[in-house]
């Protein structure tokens, strides 16, 4: 299993309506097939729109971006 690599980022904050601040925590996420069959482009595109809805619901996170392998065909 290959390891994971923790990446420390620079701390962000947002002032909320409340007038307190909140540490606001950048989020990337990879979604990934292994095999080429059409059916798994469904699997692909449930990964992302879960992944993307999860952060999106997080007041305290930020998306990035949604990573793909490199050369992944859609």
């Amino acid at each position: 299993m290959p390891d994971v690599k923790i990446i420390k980022g620079k701390r962000v904050y947002n002032a909320s309506e409340n007038s307190a601040f909140q540490e606001i925590i950048r989020v990337a996420a990879y979604c990934r097939v292994t095999t080429d069959d059409e059916e798994p482009l469904d699997s692909y595109n449930s990964q992302v729109r879960h992944y993307t809805d999860l952060i999106k619901a997080k007041s305290e996170w930020d998306i990035v971006e949604v990573y793909e392998p490199i050369g992944f065909r859609r």
